[in-house]
């Protein structure tokens, strides 16, 4: 948890000065930093606790709405997340990260219309938040939409830390097409910047085969059934 809380509370720094005002900080900015911390330290009930004490306090404060929306979301609250992200969108109707997190609590519900409304929203409000283009490029692939979600991971080929899965996801794009030397290509990519799970290693080797590489293929094969 201690990650996700380092993520949040960068989020949170461009915040901080339009609160402040050159004053000390107002009262709601105690509770919403003390659930910040409740978030490093794994606590979600005690910042779900602070993030309601500070709206009570300011309920104009976007990011306290955003950050309840994700503690509900990681405690399976799904309508209460659903309604503090959509909050958060009336205050910052640009808040990228909401838009995202409500792409993925509709696409976990089975609404793929919302979610293809709200993972492009994501990208219309931030277009290099890289969390959002991977998750769109999945969307369009579970959905049978292989050249939008081809378009999408192009985009993060080189985007740290999505490199690997891009690669991945675009290998299994064009192996599905059986285009197996741009599978081959892209699958080689995906291993070298740390995908090394079997369906990797075992697309790889039939792509291999498919071009009569049978040594490689065999390599790769015996790697995927370690």
């Amino acid at each position: 948890m201690q990650k996700i809380g380092m993520v949040l509370l960068a989020a949170a720094v461009s915040a901080v000065a339009s609160d402040v005002r050159g004053q000390t900080k107002e009262a709601h900015l105690e509770h919403y930093f003390q659930a910040m911390r409740a978030i490093e330290l794994g606590d979600l009930a005690r910042a779900r606790s602070e993030f309601l004490t500070s709206i009570e306090l300011n309920p104009l404060h976007a990011l306290s709405h955003y950050n309840l929306g994700y503690v509900h979301l990681l405690q399976g609250r799904a309508q209460e997340a659903e309604a503090e992200f959509l909050e958060t969108l009336k205050l910052d109707p640009k808040h990228s990260q909401a838009h995202l997190n409500l792409g993925i609590l509709y696409a976990g519900l089975g609404d793929k219309g919302k979610a293809r409304v709200e993972f492009e929203a994501a990208l219309d409000a931030d277009p290099a938040n890289g969390k959002a283009i991977f998750n769109l490029g999945i969307f369009y692939l579970q959905q049978g939409e292989s050249e939008l979600a081809a378009r999408e991971f192009q985009k993060i080929a080189s985007m740290a830390p999505y490199i690997g899965r891009a690669f991945a996801s675009l290998g299994e794009i064009t192996f599905g097409e059986e285009l197996y030397p741009q599978a081959k290509e892209y699958l080689s990519a995906a291993i070298e910047h740390g995908v090394k799970g079997w369906r990797a290693y075992f697309l790889l080797g039939h792509s291999l085969l498919e071009l009569e590489e049978d040594a490689a293929a065999v390599e790769q094969l015996t790697k995927a059934f370690e």
